[in-house]
Order: C-alpha cells, then sequence, then structure tokens
C-alpha cells in the first residue's frame, strides 16, 4: 500500500519556514494541504479492498461507497490545493480577509485574480505553480466532478470495470464535462493531481524561503 513520497520532508520546510517568518501563518495553511493529501492515500487503499462489490463484507450499498468516496477524494484534493493557493495570497498578496483564498481567486479575468496575479507574479515560480495546476486537465475533471456533488448532484451511470476475475465488478461512473469517468478512477485521479501539485507546492515555498 503506497504512501505519499515528498520530495522533501513538510515538516521540515514548514520549520525552515517559520525560522525565517517566524507567526506568518502561512505554515498552518501548507502543512494541512499535506495532511489532506495523506488521507487520499489512506482513502486510496480504502477504496481498493472496500469498494469492490465481490470484496464488499459492509451493510453498505456499493453505490453509496462509490459516491461517498468519490464525493471525499474531490473535496479533499479541491481543498489540498485551494489551502495552498490561500497560504500564496497570505503570504505574497497582502490578503488579510477572514475568508481565505482559492485557486479560483487568481483567475486571469476575475476581479480577484486582476487585482493578485501582479503582485503574485514578482515571484515567478509561484505564479507558474498556480497556472500548472488550474492548466492541469486533471484539475479540471476533478473540480467539476467536485462542485455538484458538494453543491447539487451529479448524473451516474454504470459501467463495469475489468477484474482479475472473470466476473467484472460493477461500479458506478460519473459523467463529468460530458464524459464518463469510473468512480475508483476518479478517487485516483484525485490523489494523484493533489499529491504531485501539493509537493510541487512545497519545492516552491522552500526555495522562495532561502
Amino acid at each position: 500500500m503506497p504512501t505519499m513520497s515528498w520530495s522533501k520532508d513538510p515538516s521540515t520546510i514548514s520549520q525552515n519556514y517559520q525560522a525565517k517568518h517566524g507567526r506568518n501563518p502561512l505554515g498552518p495553511l501548507f502543512m494541512w494541504a499535506t495532511y489532506a493529501v495523506e488521507a487520499l492515500y489512506y482513502l486510496e487503499d480504502l477504496d481498493k479492498t472496500q469498494a469492490i462489490p465481490t470484496n464488499f463484507n459492509s451493510p453498505h450499498h456499493p453505490d453509496t461507497v462509490d459516491m461517498a468516496h468519490v464525493r471525499w477524494a474531490t473535496t479533499t484534493a479541491i481543498t489540498a490545493l485551494d489551502l495552498c493557493a490561500a497560504a500564496l495570497g497570505r503570504r505574497y498578496c497582502g490578503w488579510t480577509s477572514d475568508k481565505e483564498l482559492s485557486l479560483q481567486s487568481f483567475k486571469p479575468r476575475s476581479e480577484d485574480g486582476k487585482a493578485l496575479r501582479p503582485l503574485l507574479r514578482k515571484y515567478p515560480q509561484a505564479m507558474k505553480w498556480v497556472d500548472d495546476v488550474r492548466q492541469d486537465p486533471r484539475y479540471k475533471i476533478v473540480r467539476a466532478a467536485r462542485n455538484p456533488l458538494t453543491h447539487s448532484t451529479l448524473i451516474r451511470h454504470f459501467t463495469l470495470i475489468a477484474g482479475p476475475s472473470t466476473i467484472p465488478d460493477p461500479r458506478i461512473a460519473f459523467k463529468v464535462n460530458g464524459k464518463p469517468i469510473e468512480a475508483g478512477a476518479l478517487v485516483t485521479t484525485a490523489r494523484d493531481l493533489a499529491g504531485e501539485h501539493v509537493n510541487a507546492f512545497l519545492l516552491v515555498i522552500d526555495t522562495l524561503t532561502k
């Protein structure tokens, strides 16, 4: 069962940051993002053992498990990335409001983006991180799944996934941006998206604190 392999220990990066910037609130935000990523790795393990009907020993219906895991995965992944964006806003854009920023706050054509992006451009690595995440096709998939699961409903379809036996295990496929994506694949996509970009964020922060 794999766990997140960080390029550099997040605690070390946090300690280095705190040593340089003292009580600035950036450290707790990005550390919470790393905990979210690690939770996604736990979820991936859980999904592989609990969401396959032929391996399922629970009173809960497999479709309920699929929906719960997809909601958990997509919400947690977007939260992890938004926490990183919030940290950038606090540290490099002078953001002081009680309401934290999100990645969408840095959209080029939004009112917030028009004000925030010029400030963040002073730190090219941070600006690149924001744009890399927003342009990642996986981000568009995960966010498109997360929003209706959180605020309304997401169209469901049923599909079959190929298993090791001759009898395939049926799992829900969710229609995202007009295309079906199977529940387990969506969980993995959310995990990988958050893991890769939060790891990259930590490396950016580690560079900026030197």
